[in-house]
């Protein structure tokens, strides 16, 4: 049996980190581009490691979880889970102590999508209509009362952001134009200029946003008279809305549901990066005896992960010229408790056989409406004669990739 030595642990870790970062930060350009191009790959650098860590603290260490934790720290603001604008957050969260890291995850993402469809909107168009209205917004503001002023916020948050508005509802917004007045007393600001900017920007971008390494921009200046110090912050906060209108909209918006992804210790993140599952389906290939025109027939099986992230291959029953039978699942869509991925089928036949049959090469339609009923959410494979495909069920709408020749996909 292999023991690791604790020092041995901590330089493994290490390494995995060095590993999964990079992996981090191209999913983060990839999916939320916008981002990427107006706040800067320095800056979120420095956020993908401090929320690296955070994610680990609230127990997310699988690298589709950690992904997810990092796109919710862009969207939602850095202190998200503590954030009393979100309180559907720790509502979530709080399923940790009922389920797995991946329970907690996915009961997190299925609020958190209510949520951004709801207050952000298609695209994110609720939110950019929210920055546009602040570039517009003056900060002149000058009530002399403490109950004027809150019932002036108000309104202009409301005009600011009305689906935000409406979801918090009036004593949400009371409470956040407290703690906002409280935070800008902290800055040493006492004019209502610059308590109602605070307010704007917790409103926007989170309620620690002055502490948010997304936007150092954010923090008061500390140098100068009161209003000298409000008028820098607020040309801050317009260049930045600036920068941020001009991009183009979201796109891809909203985070996929995380799967049960391998954990951050383990080194392959997609089953052909593992060397065991493809040596796996090489060993299904040479089973289908491809070149044997009377013996030739079809293998297959699932892709499966155990609890520690390793993939593992469940071989199917031996199928037949014209098809196979795969293991059944459980209510769950497991097999034998363990999570299945998708499955991988051979296709041995020539285009034209010996006898003069044709057949059709891919994954076809009746293999696709098949696939599409299946609890799936991983990648299936098709093993071809001379290439492999791949489709996965989460993206039915996403044509079958050819990933080139399989010898060189299962030989690298």
């Amino acid at each position: 049996m292999l023991t690791l030595r604790p020092e041995q642990i901590t330089l493994f870790e290490h390494a995995q980190a060095d590993y999964v970062r990079p992996r981090m930060l191209q999913h983060l350009k990839e999916t939320l581009p916008r981002y990427w191009q107006v706040i800067g790959e320095p800056v979120i650098q420095q956020a993908v490691d401090q929320g690296m860590d955070r994610a680990s603290h609230y127990g997310f260490t699988s690298r589709d979880t950690v992904r997810f934790f990092l796109e919710l720290t862009l969207l939602l603001g850095h202190d998200f889970p503590d954030d009393p604008q979100l309180p559907w957050v720790k509502q979530a969260l709080a399923v940790q102590a009922r389920g797995s890291e991946l329970d907690q995850a996915r009961n997190l993402h299925d609020a958190a999508m209510l949520y951004l469809e709801s207050v952000h909107g298609e695209e994110g168009s609720y939110f950019d209509a929210a920055c546009q209205r602040l570039l517009a917004e003056p900060m002149d503001i000058a009530t002399g009362s403490r109950e004027k002023f809150e019932s002036t916020v108000m309104i202009r948050l409301d005009h600011l952001w009305p689906q935000k508005y409406q979801q918090l509802g009036e004593h949400s917004i009371r409470e956040l134009i407290k703690r906002g007045l409280k935070a800008s007393a902290k800055q040493g600001i006492k004019l209502e200029s610059g308590a109602f900017l605070q307010v704007c920007l917790m409103f926007l971008l989170g309620h620690r946003v002055e502490h948010n390494p997304n936007y150092p921009w954010a923090s008061t200046v500390t140098t100068g008279e009161p209003a000298q110090r409000v008028a820098q912050r607020h040309q801050a906060t317009l260049a930045y809305l600036q920068r941020w209108c001009e991009q183009p909209s979201y796109g891809a918006y909203l985070p996929a549901r995380p799967s049960a992804s391998a954990v951050q210790g383990h080194p392959y993140e997609q089953p052909l990066e593992d060397p065991d599952v493809r040596a796996a389906l090489q060993q299904a290939w040479q089973d289908s005896q491809a070149d044997d025109p009377e013996q030739r027939h079809i293998e297959g099986g699932y892709i499966t992960r155990l609890a520690d992230g390793r993939f593992m291959v469940e071989r199917w029953p031996t199928g037949q010229r014209g098809g196979i039978t795969p293991l059944p699942l459980d209510r769950d869509g497991r097999h034998e408790g363990q999570e299945v991925l998708g499955e991988f089928r051979t296709q041995p036949h020539p285009t034209i056989d010996e006898q003069g049959r044709k057949w059709r090469q891919g994954f076809q339609p009746h293999d696709r409406r098949l696939l599409a009923t299946e609890p799936y959410i991983g990648t299936s494979y098709l093993l071809g004669r001379e290439s492999i495909w791949q489709w996965a069920t989460a993206q039915a709408d996403v044509e079958p990739v050819a990933l080139g020749s399989r010898d060189d996909v299962l030989n690298p």
